[in-house]
């Protein structure tokens, strides 16, 4: 550490403590990049492919775009960038988000999601979770608390009262339930086919 004596011109002083500033904020943001890289090789761990049905990933990611622009503020990157699907046995959840501090590295759906109705409920469902991570709300122990929570439900009024665009994406009727939307999706509910 540098000396700060008492006879240390201020100027000096100045500069020795910009100094110090840089250097934590270089170290932070090299820890926040080594995260990034961490998630991003974790994610790529589950084997990520195109969707089997080209039109339902265009629809997807249409829904990803209307929903991140209605409901999360155009907070999260895009969805060419962010939306991925697997089938891979690794990974037994319907849905994941991998981020680092303030940045959704990616999201991951599972191909063997049963209905469209479920894709859509489990992608606004990771999407809350990426939105949350990308605004550093507190989420404490819980990853499915309080914040989570908010703003499943805040996303879920409007998507609600736009639910016609949605319609519209996928050329279905939908629902929207916050009991559906912001429960974790239990392991077992998802049949992987070799």
């Amino acid at each position: 550490m540098p000396d700060l004596r008492p006879d240390t011109p201020p100027e000096v002083k100045e500069q020795q403590q910009l100094s110090r500033r840089r250097q934590r904020v270089l170290l932070q943001e090299r820890r926040r990049q080594q995260q990034i890289n961490e998630c991003r090789a974790n994610m790529n761990n589950m084997e990520l492919t195109a969707h089997g049905d080209s039109r339902f990933e265009q629809q997807m990611c249409a829904a990803y775009t209307e929903l991140n622009d209605l409901c999360f503020g155009g907070r999260l990157p895009p969805a060419a960038d962010t939306l991925h699907f697997t089938h891979s046995t690794k990974f037994t959840a319907w849905g994941r988000m991998f981020g680092a501090p303030g940045t959704v590295v990616g999201i991951v759906l599972n191909e063997n999601i049963p209905t469209v109705q479920e894709y859509f409920n489990t992608l606004i469902h990771e999407m809350a979770h990426g939105d949350v991570h990308v605004q550093q709300l507190p989420i404490g122990n819980r990853l499915h608390g309080h914040e989570f929570k908010h703003c499943v439900a805040e996303a879920l009024k409007i998507v609600s009262s736009n639910l016609n665009v949605f319609v519209s994406i996928f050329g279905r009727n939908l629902t929207v339930d916050f009991r559906i939307v912001s429960r974790t999706r239990p392991l077992k509910s998802v049949a992987h086919s070799n």
